[in-house]
């Protein structure tokens, strides 16, 4: 299971590889913008698509996961808890 930190990671570099830049580049740009890392919703949804494989989670959308689409952090946080849930599932 990956953790917060890890899952942030990913996301921050799904988002270089859409914009074509570094990582490093992302991070710098989405702290700027506040320390969740506030980051355009739409993009985050194409990561998170990608992601649910790597991490073993799949869900379908729900207008009540709509806030944790806000920022990088809180998308973290909200996968990692999805992907306990589904540890527990299985």
């Amino acid at each position: 299971m990956a953790t917060t930190e890890q899952i942030e990671e990913m996301i921050i570099a799904g988002l270089a590889k859409q914009k074509r830049c570094t990582a490093e580049e992302v991070r710098a740009d989405l702290l700027a913008k506040g320390s969740d890392m506030p980051a355009d919703s739409h993009r985050l949804v194409r990561v998170v698509m990608k992601l649910q494989g790597e991490l073993g989670i799949k869900f379908k959308w729900d207008k009540s996961f709509r806030p944790a689409f806000k920022s990088v952090s809180r998308l973290a946080s909200f996968l990692h808890a999805r992907q306990g849930e589904a540890r527990k599932a299985a």
